[in-house]
């Protein structure tokens, strides 16, 4: 064969391996990622393990969307004993995978669906959903693309960077019909590392020695409702709270050091509340309860 007619064949080869079929998530009840976190604000750190599982299917606008919630899983340790909290359910997303348009969509508080993710991302664009707000400056750019084999299965993968917080660099990677390095659906979270993505009972991503691949009991549950019967929800920087009681109950958002940030108190069936602009990104502790008992979940404001 001439080198010129190589040449050629060795493009087609290359066009080929770069055109394959897209990989969807199909998320169903058998998913959920675990993942390691660690916050910092230079004097305490933080750490602990936490799970993204789908609970079950949601029809929203007459679409099916995957109900998604995250448990954290693990203690909260904190240097200095400064905060320690056992597991407890998180934040709740919904989420669809439009594989004709290879695309991952959810709906943000409003109940507005928006763009998660594109697989037709070309190197050098932004991921607008990894803005943590509209006056993020810092954008979340893709640097490259490849295609490895995980678990057996050839894979495309996204790299991308964006400047975090107290300007540190988050170096992601988004891998097709996985999620994000960071766990999902946090794909380019710079406080989070994936450990480990299951479906089917199958591990598609991590090391299958790891503990952290067992699913968790709590992905059966399907309420988060505590003992003194409230249930609180957190999304996109806003919170609700059902306390069908009227119970009289006291929310505190607390920084890394301790400090009280927000303190008010509520009875009503429904209260639904969002946290400032004027408060600085980060990471929090939101407290909601009375003295019958209290519920504390690490959030992260954006």
């Amino acid at each position: 064969m001439k080198p010129k007619f190589l040449l050629i064949a060795i493009l087609l080869l290359s066009l080929k391996s770069f055109s394959q079929n897209y990989i969807p998530m199909n998320l169903d009840t058998s998913c959920y990622w675990v993942y390691d976190w660690m916050v910092t604000n230079g004097l305490q750190d933080c750490h602990g393990e936490s799970i993204v599982f789908v609970e079950k299917d949601t029809i929203v606008n007459n679409l099916k969307y995957a109900k998604l919630k995250s448990y954290n899983s693990s203690e909260i340790q904190c240097l200095n004993n400064f905060f320690n909290k056992g597991p407890g359910i998180g934040s709740v997303f919904y989420v669809r995978d439009d594989s004709i348009n290879k695309k991952i969509l959810y709906i943000d508080y409003s109940w507005t669906e928006k763009l998660m993710f594109d697989f037709n991302y070309l190197v050098g664009d932004s991921i607008p959903f990894c803005k943590s707000d509209i006056n993020d400056i810092n954008e979340a750019i893709i640097d490259s693309m490849s295609y490895n084999i995980l678990n057996g299965i050839n894979r495309k993968i996204f790299y991308g960077n964006k400047k975090g917080y107290l300007g540190s660099i988050n170096n992601f990677r988004i891998i097709e019909g996985v999620g994000g390095s960071s766990g999902f659906p946090l794909i380019c979270y710079q406080f989070s590392t994936l450990k480990c993505y299951s479906k089917g009972g199958q591990i598609l991503y991590g090391d299958t020695s790891q503990p952290c691949l067992k699913k968790p009991a709590i992905a059966v549950s399907t309420k988060d409702v505590f003992k003194n019967n409230f249930t609180l929800t957190y999304s996109n920087n806003s919170f609700q709270i059902d306390n069908p009681n009227n119970e009289k109950l006291k929310i505190v958002l607390l920084d890394l050091m301790g400090n009280k940030i927000i303190s008010e108190t509520t009875n009503s069936i429904y209260y639904q509340s969002k946290i400032a602009n004027s408060i600085s990104t980060g990471i929090y502790f939101l407290q909601v309860g009375n003295e019958k008992g209290r519920v504390v979940k690490k959030i992260g404001v954006e």
